[in-house]
């Protein structure tokens, strides 16, 4: 009875560390994936904000929340009921582009830039058990008034003085020839 005992027991441990290691397996885990380098658009101008799962999985029944974290708000969020969210300062502007939720794309497309929008997007992907998220950085160009560096605004600064105290000596010294010439030419005339 007690040899009964045991086999069943070892049997079902076995079968619980199966399950278990099924389970494990069965746990997918993913990267969200946003570019590196930070995106730039035109101010009043349109951007597309590229978000994905590595390795490509269905993104239909999870949440994925676009959010600027460092304002604390959401942007658009994508519900697994497929119902979204958009936040009222983006109402009408933005967009979440699902034609390739099934393999794990949920890209953010925003209109009508304003400088306000400049900052970092948090796109974040949530299942039942498994969170994954990534930040991008956007900036907003003014194409009227470009934004300069001031290494270039000091380089320029820098070129102009030379110049300048070039040319003044320059346009000097050339007066003072000339008016030389003119008096020995004047000189020897008489």
């Amino acid at each position: 009875m007690l040899g009964a005992r045991h086999s069943h027991s070892s049997a079902a441990l076995l079968s619980a560390v199966v399950l278990l290691h099924v389970q494990a397996a069965a746990a997918v885990s993913f990267q969200v994936l946003v570019p590196a380098d930070p995106l730039s658009a035109p101010l009043g101008g349109t951007v597309l904000l590229p978000c994905h799962l590595s390795p490509p999985l269905s993104a239909q029944a999870m949440q994925v929340k676009w959010s600027r974290p460092q304002l604390g708000q959401d942007v658009h969020v994508y519900l697994p009921d497929g119902s979204q969210v958009q936040a009222e300062r983006y109402q009408g502007r933005t967009e979440l582009l699902r034609d390739r939720i099934q393999s794990g794309s949920l890209a953010l497309r925003i209109r009508n830039l304003t400088l306000q929008d400049e900052g970092r997007y948090l796109c974040d992907f949530q299942s039942n058990s498994i969170v994954g998220n990534a930040t991008l950085e956007l900036r907003v160009t003014n194409d009227f008034f470009p934004q300069v560096s001031s290494w270039k605004v000091g380089l320029f600064l820098f070129l102009s003085v030379c110049v300048c105290l070039l040319f003044f000596p320059a346009c000097y010294l050339w007066r003072v020839q000339r008016a030389k010439r003119k008096s020995s030419n004047l000189t020897t005339k008489t």
